[in-house]
């Protein structure tokens, strides 16, 4: 069985909490600590790191004329917007990034880093809502945003 790259806690934090200092049950505290991180990701539906530093496309529907709800986007590196303005499939209109503001502002919650999870439409700018084909393409690093102020 393949164990996860990326855990919330790891096999020398468990040994620290249980007060254990051999290695007999190392394996059964990697497969504990895999579960506990797929059981919160799981609960919370998201996952807490960056999945790819490489920009990939995701399709949403758009909330509304002014907001759309997206996953956990960790930079504004790479990150592009496009509408598909006559709902043809085609995402043929680039936003520039005085067309949107991401949120939460600052990429802060509650004075934390935190992912932006929404993009708001400004000034005249609307998001293409009429029906289901309400479709915008958002470009970006998926996942949790890190605490390194170098990753914006």
């Amino acid at each position: 069985m393949a164990h996860l790259v990326n855990r919330l806690v790891t096999e020398d934090d468990l040994k620290t909490i249980l007060g254990i200092s051999d290695a007999v049950d190392d394996n059964r505290l990697t497969l504990a600590a895999d579960a506990a991180t797929s059981m919160i990701q799981a609960y919370c539906d998201r996952e807490f790191f960056v999945t790819s530093t490489t920009p990939s496309p995701r399709v949403y529907v758009a909330n509304d004329w002014w907001f759309t709800e997206v996953d956990d986007i960790s930079t504004t590196n790479g990150l592009v917007v496009k509408t598909d303005e006559d709902a043809d499939g085609v995402f043929e209109t680039t936003w520039d990034t005085s067309d949107y503001q991401l949120e939460p502002l600052n990429g802060s919650l509650s004075g934390q880093a935190w992912p932006y999870t929404r993009i708001k439409a400004i000034d005249d700018r609307e998001f293409p809502f009429d029906g289901p084909q309400a479709l915008v393409q958002i470009t970006a690093v998926w996942g949790w945003k890190t605490d390194d102020p170098e990753s914006d």
